[in-house]
């Protein structure tokens, strides 16, 4: 199988992160970002995986579990 873009799968995203498990502060998700852009990785849209390819490799995406009300 062909390497794909990374995804990031999250969960909650709050002020009060320490409060409750698999939660990240806004300033930290701003952190995850940033550090994916500083790796070289550019941002892709899930869209992009219905097409004949998925992202590359250099590639990213983030996804959220929205079932929670943080979302």
């Amino acid at each position: 199988m062909k390497p794909t873009a990374l995804n990031l799968c999250l969960h909650y995203v709050e002020p009060a992160a320490r409060h409750r498990r698999l939660a990240i502060t806004p300033e930290a998700l701003r952190g995850v970002v940033e550090k994916q852009l500083a790796a070289g990785r550019r941002p892709a849209a899930l869209d992009d995986y219905l097409g004949e390819s998925a992202p590359a490799e250099g590639c990213f995406t983030l996804s959220f579990d929205d079932a929670h009300r943080s979302m």
